[in-house]
């Protein structure tokens, strides 16, 4: 299939219109091609800049970038009348005024010919966390097994970055610019705030917690989206394509985070689901009624094995340690 067609996949994108076969259809031709990519990128900057559009583009570059520069040179005769050109296919495409669509041509033009953007990636591994501060002040704290794609600066109509895996984003409030994170599977809008995203290719569901501000969540080729505020959890079962959200009722979804973790009477079966995503360690007890017990304690900074001694102390338990990260607690009690 040619690349008009595809653009009109991208236009429907944006428009919140595309079905569910033409999404897969539309994510294999970008896998397939950094250009395809980049040319994606570019499409969505114009429709930042320009507002949404009618129809999808159909641009000719090389002969915009031949006017654009015979506008820029000084005349070499005095200026002819134009002629008048009736509309074809690859002729002007926004339904807006003319001067309007001057402007944006330019504009793109302009970024894409004379002020080229670098695209970083930073990824981690399996032990390891980053810290990014993007060109507009935004913090991103980049988690394990993790991929953020980013420019070396933002352009005066949109921030836009791409993330694989999992971050937290604390993003500085530019009122005239929306801040975008694209996942595999959905657009996450913000103008300034502090959330976390969660998207694992590989994974069933995507995520997405607000410390603070408001997060707008929406799935791609979806109308339907959620409007997030502090201390409330979106998510979209992928398969299911299912969106909801609820009270972020943890106060440890973003423990990996802060380093912190905390419990407020808290049953020790939910304490030990927190400590084994905190530390990726199994701590098994021999008791089921014992996983109903509260537990109330905070931890900053503090080691598995720390952790665990608390719990010992508190309950009366004794430990035993196996290999890779597995311990048991035996014996213990409520009081």
């Amino acid at each position: 299939m040619d690349e008009d067609f595809y653009i009109g996949l991208l236009h429907k994108r944006l428009s919140g219109d595309l079905s569910e076969a033409e999404h897969d259809q539309l994510q294999t031709w970008l896998e397939g091609s950094e250009d395809h990519r980049l040319l994606a990128r570019q499409i969505e900057q114009t429709w930042e800049y320009g507002g949404r559009f009618d129809a999808p583009p159909t641009l000719d570059l090389d002969a915009d970038f031949l006017q654009l520069q015979k506008r820029l040179s000084p005349a070499a005769e005095p200026p002819r009348k134009a002629p008048v050109v009736p509309l074809t296919r690859r002729t002007p495409w926004l339904s807006i005024a003319a001067g309007g669509l001057i402007l944006i041509v330019a504009a793109f033009l302009l970024n894409n010919y004379f002020n080229q953007v670098e695209w970083i990636v930073v990824s981690t591994s399996d032990q390891e966390q980053k810290e990014i501060q993007l060109s507009d002040g935004t913090t991103v704290t980049l988690d394990k097994r993790s991929e953020l794609r980013y420019p070396s600066r933002f352009t005066d109509s949109l921030r836009l970055v791409e993330l694989k895996g999992k971050a937290v984003f604390d993003v500085t409030k530019k009122s005239e610019r929306a801040f975008h994170v694209k996942t595999h599977s959905c657009d996450v809008r913000v103008l300034g705030t502090r959330f976390m995203v969660l998207d694992y290719p590989d994974r069933y569901f995507n995520e997405v917690a607000v410390a603070e501000g408001q997060v707008r969540m929406q799935p791609y080729g979806k109308s339907k989206y959620l409007i997030l505020n502090a201390d409330q959890k979106g998510y979209y079962q992928k398969h299911e394509h299912k969106l909801s959200k609820r009270e972020n009722d943890s106060l440890n979804s973003m423990s990996w985070y802060s380093n912190r973790l905390r419990f407020e009477d808290t049953p020790l079966g939910e304490v030990l689901g927190d400590i084994r995503m905190h530390y990726g360690a199994q701590v098994f007890v021999d008791s089921g009624e014992l996983m109903k017990c509260p537990f109330t304690n905070e931890f900053q900074d503090a080691t598995i094995e720390e952790v665990l001694q608390v719990i010992v102390k508190v309950f009366g338990f004794k430990l035993e340690r196996f290999p890779q990260q597995s311990f048991r607690l035996n014996g213990g009690s409520c009081k």
